[in-house]
């Protein structure tokens, strides 16, 4: 009989990888805040308005989606690490396949896999507890 497989954990990176989109989302908004009180011509205020939309889009919009479409799903079978917006980059590794979990203050936790290369998961919060629970879920 097949065992199921059932999620254990999902994991996100730490929330300090949205701090930076989140000051330029406030000052953006701050600058368009300031200007707005002023009176342009149509085509200025259009131009200020698409500058600000462009700006938006790419320091706060796209890091934030990359965010939230970045996470480690643990089940009781395998780890898998999905990155980006779109999750194209993505990785799976049996637990059975995992022979020791390190954590490392410059590559965070690592996972040895058995005839695989390794297996880095990067900026997740508490790696010290993450690595020791894997340690712990691989033996």
């Amino acid at each position: 009989m097949a065992s199921k497989e059932t999620r254990l954990a999902r994991l996100r990176p730490r929330l300090t990888r949205v701090a930076w989109p989140t000051v330029a989302l406030f000052a953006v908004s701050a600058g368009l805040g300031f200007i707005g009180g002023r009176e342009l011509d149509a085509s200025t205020a259009l131009a200020v308005q698409l500058i600000a939309g462009l700006l938006l889009f790419l320091l706060w919009l796209l890091p934030t989606l990359s965010y939230l479409g970045t996470f480690v799903d643990v089940t009781t079978l395998s780890v898998r690490a999905r990155r980006g917006i779109l999750g194209l980059k993505s990785r799976e590794v049996s637990i059975s396949a995992i022979t020791e979990v390190v954590y490392s203050r410059r590559l965070g936790v690592v996972l040895k896999v058995r005839d695989q290369e390794d297996f880095a998961l990067k900026g997740l919060s508490k790696p010290k507890a993450v690595a020791e629970e894997l340690s712990r879920l691989a033996k």
